[in-house]
């Protein structure tokens, strides 16, 4: 499940941003690669809880957390629920920031 909304998550984010974030993100020349400095992910539980985040070398930093609202009170009364945020600056040196939460009203960026 936290696959399915990490997915969803990243191609609305790139239709929102117009698809210009990773045109925007530093990119490494032919032959260098860009380290991941930081990497964890805890989950999926039973409870449908999740949570992840990573943070690149060329200061790309994403992290996301998730949960079922109304866990256990009935089918149907269950949302699932993903909250989270990324950045990474320009070309010009400016951070470009965004935080969302996607639930039962649909996916909500705040820039």
């Amino acid at each position: 499940m936290s696959l399915l909304f990490f997915l969803i998550s990243i191609i609305l984010i790139s239709l929102f941003t117009g698809g210009t974030f990773a045109a925007q993100a530093q990119q490494p020349a032919a032959g260098n690669e860009i380290p991941i400095i930081r990497l964890e992910t805890e989950g999926p539980n039973v409870d449908g809880s999740y949570k992840w985040l990573y943070e690149t070398g060329n200061e790309i930093n994403a992290e996301e957390t998730g949960y079922v609202k109304n866990f256990g009170k009935g089918e149907g009364e269950e949302v699932q629920v993903a909250e989270g945020k990324f950045s990474y600056k320009s070309p010009e040196g400016n951070l470009i920031a965004l935080t969302y939460i996607a639930d039962e009203n649909g996916f909500q960026p705040q820039v």
